[in-house]
């Protein structure tokens, strides 16, 4: 049953019927210093004794949950003449024999009273708590015995989340840093081939969300979960972290890590290495080990690079290349710093807040440093990919690049985002299609429209439009699903819908000024009401910043201004704007496929 436990099945006894508060099980079980996970540590002990007595949270017969405040003994245990202690070994031993499944249950026996001159209720002492401890440290044989993964059991894990980590410094500021090591751990885990990792961008969604564990694994379609924390301190480091099975809410695992600063990444291979171990899978991880994972590093370019990504993620590519920068001028070697600045670059680009010509050189740049310094990136063959296919069209050398970066990592999603693009424009479809379907299914809520837009652009639009609206129940409030949608409407005619998805997506990026708008532009001009509407939003933006001669041109297309739409295009193949590669597929585009000048673009970009 292991010492906590059975310390909280003392204090319980101690104070039969009556609440032991969770402050005073704290003050029990972990010194004022001890540098723990206190709530984590509590449950999961709880759970332990539980699993001891066979009793449930839900319907408790031996522990009762006072919700937010303690826990109450509330067993009712009969005792004859003296006889518990004698009569509890005999049980003990009795329990220690018995097979799953087999005998009657311990327990049962326990609650039954003894033979004798009548029975009376225990007074609350020590042969009770022994002969109790004795019963649950046999139960806690039999429980081991029978929590032990079979093969097939663990066969069934194939699929895991890492749940944000839980920021325990105290300090919100430290957020930052709680998110770069959930970010790093999905990564060392995602090395492993035999497993199959959800992508930050899906979990993050949970980070405030206090679901139960297996309603979230449903949504995310994985069969287990990972659930702990993070806290540092000086240069110091705690994680802590649980292994949780989904389908019966069992904990398989669980470890605490106190460790320096500088060897986190290190603490992350073992954690994976543990979790794959427990799994019964391959616990060797393909590939070659990180480099700054199997050595140590500068904590402070480590500390610089987990604030840029923080900011990466939440699109402020600016700042975050400042981190970034900072964290290749504290190390110079450090890999991931260069990667980080790769992306920054990438990421200006695609958001328009700096022009192909501006952003996509450099991000090349630090592509190939950061593999220079160590080529088992996924992350950096990725962006080099990328860049190849957005901005060199060198399809060949596109697709060499990501499958290198998938054979790396093969839950990397946006590596077979990455593919399922160099597949599409190579006239590839049912691999391109394949491509799409894996990275949905390793990031689910990132790009819920991808599968949907690339069914529409295969010409398979009622398919399209079904797939994307699958996706609004668990993903609505990305503006982006609603704007796809839109498109797909469109394409098909259906412009009152297409009217109140694009409507949609107004109101959820808190834009109601143009929510409004485009409705108005409907009810007094139709369809063409509405692309005229869009593109004089577009003509004022155009006055504030960067926009795309690509947005321009599909505007134009469909309000048949044909010269102009070709000039737009014109500018987007000379600007190597990285949306000009769907000249072929785009369906606003299907009225100029006939235009001499349009076939010349398609020549010039090399589309097959």
């Amino acid at each position: 049953m292991g010492e906590q436990p059975f310390q909280i099945l003392h204090m319980l006894l101690e104070s039969s019927g009556e609440m032991v508060s969770r402050e005073d099980l704290r003050a029990k079980l972990w010194a004022d210093e001890t540098f723990v996970d206190f709530d984590h540590g509590l449950n999961s002990a709880i759970q332990r004794l539980r699993d001891c007595l066979s009793d449930t949270a839900e319907k408790p017969q031996w522990v009762e949950t006072i919700p937010r405040r303690g826990y109450r003994f509330i067993g009712q245990v009969d005792w004859s003449n003296g006889a518990a202690h004698s009569r509890g070994r005999v049980w003990a031993e009795e329990s220690a024999q018995q097979d799953n499944g087999g005998g009657t249950s311990a327990l049962t026996e326990a609650q039954e009273p003894s033979a004798g001159n009548g029975s009376r209720k225990a007074t609350i002492g020590i042969s009770a708590i022994v002969a109790i401890v004795l019963v649950a440290g046999s139960l806690a044989w039999v429980s081991a015995r029978r929590k032990t993964p079979r093969p097939e059991d663990s066969a069934s894990i194939r699929s895991i989340a890492v749940l944000p980590l839980e920021n325990l410094s105290g300090d919100p500021s430290q957020d930052y840093f709680a998110d770069g090591m959930t970010d790093e751990l999905i990564t060392t885990l995602a090395k492993n081939r035999a497993l199959r990792i959800t992508s930050r961008a899906s979990i993050m969604r949970y980070k405030s969300d206090h679901k139960p564990t297996s309603e979230i694994a449903a949504e995310l379609g994985v069969d287990a979960v990972i659930v702990g924390s993070v806290a540092r301190s000086g240069h110091r480091l705690r994680i802590n972290a649980q292994l949780i099975r989904a389908s019966d809410d069992s904990h398989l695992w669980a470890e605490s890590y106190d460790q320096d600063l500088g060897d986190a990444l290190i603490v992350q291979e073992e954690l994976a290495r543990a979790i794959a171990e427990q799994v019964r899978v391959a616990s060797v991880f393909t590939g070659t080990p990180n480099a700054s994972a199997a050595t140590r590093f500068n904590p402070e370019a480590h500390d610089a690079y987990l604030r840029g990504r923080y900011y990466w993620h939440k699109a402020e590519f600016f700042k975050s290349r400042e981190f970034f920068q900072k964290a290749i001028d504290l190390d110079p070697a450090y890999a991931p710093g260069y990667c980080g600045l790769a992306d920054s670059y990438g990421g200006a680009c695609v958001w328009g807040q700096l022009t192909p010509n501006e952003a996509m050189p450099r991000c090349e740049a630090a592509a190939r440093k950061a593999l220079q310094i160590d080529d088992s990136l996924a992350e950096a063959h990725n962006s080099l990919a990328a860049v190849k296919l957005f901005y060199d069209w060198d399809w060949s050398g596109a697709e060499t690049e990501v499958k290198r970066a998938i054979e790396l990592d093969p839950n990397l999603a946006e590596a077979h985002h990455i593919y399922h693009t160099v597949l599409s424009i190579t006239n590839r479809p049912s691999e391109s299609l394949e491509q799409e379907k894996i990275a949905q299914k390793l990031d689910p809520f990132s790009r819920p429209w991808g599968l949907g837009w690339e069914l529409v652009s295969q010409g398979r639009i009622d398919e399209g439009i079904a797939e994307l609206r699958s996706h609004l129940a668990d993903a609505g409030s990305d503006p982006n699903l609603h704007e796809v949608l839109a498109s797909a409407y469109f394409t098909e005619g259906m412009v009152a819908e297409g009217v109140a998805e694009d409507k949609a997506k107004f109101t959820l990026q808190g834009d109601i000024e143009d929510a409004s708008g485009i409705e108005n532009a409907y009810k007094t001009g139709g369809y063409s009401g509405v692309m005229e509407w869009r593109l004089a939003l577009l003509e004022k933006n155009a006055k504030e910043h960067y926009v795309s001669q690509w947005d321009f041109a599909q505007a134009y297309a469909i309000l048949g201004r044909r010269d102009d739409a070709i000039h737009s295009l014109q500018k987007s193949f000379d600007q190597r704007v990285p949306t000009v590669i769907f000249l072929k597929e785009d369906p606003s585009l299907n009225s100029l496929h006939k235009d001499p000048r349009y076939q010349a673009i398609v020549k010039g970009i090399g589309l097959p």
